[in-house]
């Protein structure tokens, strides 16, 4: 039996894990894992996919990989050649050219090969059905909205900018009436389906997700306030306080409210700095988590506002697989 290695390069940092951006080249080396019958194990890094710790990926096996472990790896051709390989070898999903057969539904009628395997993301499961079910239950009646930093970021900020200090980030959105931008979104989605008009009920719950109040530097790079930018409070955090004023909103905290998202004691150094080691691990996996529950949150919402991004994609292909009973 070979192994199916899976790229790691849409991992950008600690913060921007990419998991949006991954997603598609874990399902593409499952459906060639499939069509080859499961002689092949799909590879994971255990580090650049920590989304493992909390989620089970099927037919996967999630280590931090050691490549002297597991022999040579064969560089995948993206092209009818997938279909056709040697199971006894290891081979490498590099992430390149993968446009040549994501698409899940191609133009010909002939429903041959790689696309037409069965849709696969509704096979990621929580691993605990305790935290399914207390996500299941806040958010059985709410709408979910995914909030985007390019929906709030004003236009007059170059988009390198969003990568730098909070303190830079926050200035710009100031320049953003957010509130009415939000009141915009939600008329929009009343106004485009008259079953949207139904769905949205007086005082109707919503389920914010959003990456806001963060930027993207590595957790080593971070001073105290962008810290504590990743478990943000969104009821006080000024861009989306007056949503939560005017909306009945709710947020990863309500999920499990009585989990301690914050740091430990002595986490940070006398300049302010995260601690290397057991204490930047624990808030890694701890931010993983917190994306986690905002996923399947969105997931499970009885239905969803998206943004414009590959987050948002994901979150609409497996609703969408969960609607068609796939």
């Amino acid at each position: 039996m070979g192994y199916l290695k899976v790229t790691n390069k849409f991992w950008q940092s600690d913060i921007c894990t990419g998991f949006g951006n991954r997603i598609p080249h874990w399902a593409l080396a499952y459906k060639i894992a499939e069509h080859h019958d499961f002689k092949f194990t799909i590879l994971l890094d255990s580090f650049y996919w920590p989304e493992t710790t909390y989620v089970d990926f099927p037919h996967t096996e999630s280590t931090f990989l050691d490549d002297n472990l597991h022999g040579e790896f064969i560089e995948l051709t993206m092209d009818e050649s997938i279909l056709d390989l040697d199971t006894s070898k290891n081979y490498y999903l590099n992430g390149d050219r993968i446009e040549n057969v994501e698409a899940s539904e191609p133009s010909t009628v002939e429903k041959t090969g790689i696309f037409y395997l069965p849709p696969v993301y509704t096979l990621l499961k929580l691993k605990s059905s305790y935290l399914e079910s207390l996500i299941k239950d806040k958010v059985k009646n709410a709408i979910g909205v995914h909030v985007r930093k390019n929906n709030v970021t004003p236009v007059s900020m170059d988009v390198g900018d969003i990568y730098e200090r909070n303190t830079d980030l926050y200035k710009a959105y100031k320049e953003v009436d957010y509130l009415s931008d939000f009141n915009e979104l939600i008329r929009i989605y009343k106004s485009h389906d008259t079953k949207n008009l139904e769905r949205f009920t007086d005082n109707q719950l919503l389920y914010i997700s959003s990456d806001i109040s963060t930027t993207y530097r590595d957790l080593k790079d971070m001073n105290e306030q962008e810290l504590f930018s990743l478990f943000p409070n969104y009821s006080d955090f000024f861009v989306t306080k007056e949503i939560y004023q005017e909306y009945n909103c709710i947020d990863y905290s309500d999920i499990i409210p009585n989990y301690d998202w914050k740091f430990p004691i002595g986490a940070l150094n006398d300049r302010g700095l995260l601690k290397s080691g057991g204490h930047s691990n624990l808030v890694y996996f701890k931010k993983v988590l917190r994306d986690v529950v905002d996923l399947f949150s969105l997931v499970y919402c009885k239905d969803f506002i998206p943004a414009l991004s590959t987050w948002s994609v994901f979150v609409d292909q497996y609703r969408m697989e969960i609607q068609n009973g796939e």
